[in-house]
């Protein structure tokens, strides 16, 4: 951008009608344009590719998302019924199928009643695929209402090759989830879906988001109420930008 700035500044000047258009001015007016032809095509070719299916994380979140490895989500906490549950929002950006992990860890003691450190999210996605994780937990009466600040972290595989881009933005950078020890993992049961965590697995340079709990939600969470998945896009019904 500087160079087609200084180049087309500096031609638009040097290619004034003169009188006298001697050597020195005739090598900045190629100096000049050649710079501003140069800048021309390198602002050209950092452009973004345009996205082949809609950014539905971008619209909804203004680009302030996580994303790793093409793995985008976005945290929220919602009340459905009188219960809460911790949600992410998921994007697909590939076109090949990927398995995203997200772990949050509050800063307070949120799941102090029930002993529990972290919430982990394990999330099969198809290609390009665009859904909500949701997860219900227990909120005390004392901490509804408040904002609570997480740690988050994410992790992705991909069973058959990371393939791709479908779409071109990108999110706020996330800490990876670190390998969890073999006593952490018998510690704790396989995550499915969304769990509860009794070890918080190791993130490097964790990011942090502050969500909002709900308020008039049960303080205990209801027999029968499981973690589920919803597709709410898929690329059946994705559409062009």
């Amino acid at each position: 951008m500087a160079a087609l700035l200084v180049g087309g500044g500096g031609a638009a000047i040097c290619w004034m009608p003169l009188d006298d258009s001697g050597a020195v001015l005739w090598s900045l007016r190629v100096g000049f344009t050649t710079l501003a032809v140069v800048g021309f095509a390198g602002f050209f070719f950092s452009l973004p590719p345009k996205d082949e299916v809609t950014d539905h994380l971008r619209v909804l979140s203004k680009g302030k998302h996580f994303d790793q490895d093409g793995f985008a989500f976005l945290t929220t906490v919602a009340a459905r019924n009188g219960v809460a549950y911790l949600e992410v929002l998921f994007q697909n950006q590939r076109d090949c199928k990927m398995i995203g992990r997200v772990v949050l860890q509050p800063h307070s003691d949120l799941f102090r009643e029930s002993g529990f450190k972290a919430v982990g999210f394990e999330i099969p996605c198809e290609a390009g695929v665009f859904g909500v994780a949701r997860l219900p937990i227990a909120v005390p009466l004392d901490k509804q209402g408040c904002m609570h600040y997480w740690d988050v972290g994410a992790g992705v595989n991909f069973p058959d090759g990371n393939g791709g881009l479908l779409r071109f933005g990108r999110g706020l950078m996330v800490g990876r989830v670190d390998a969890v020890s073999p006593k952490a993992q018998g510690a704790q049961a396989l995550v499915t879906i969304a769990s509860l965590l009794v070890l918080s697995p190791s993130i490097s340079i964790p990011a942090r988001t502050n969500l909002a709990m709900p308020l008039d939600v049960l303080a205990d969470v209801p027999d029968g109420v499981k973690p589920e998945i919803e597709v709410l896009k898929d690329l059946s019904t994705a559409t062009a930008v």
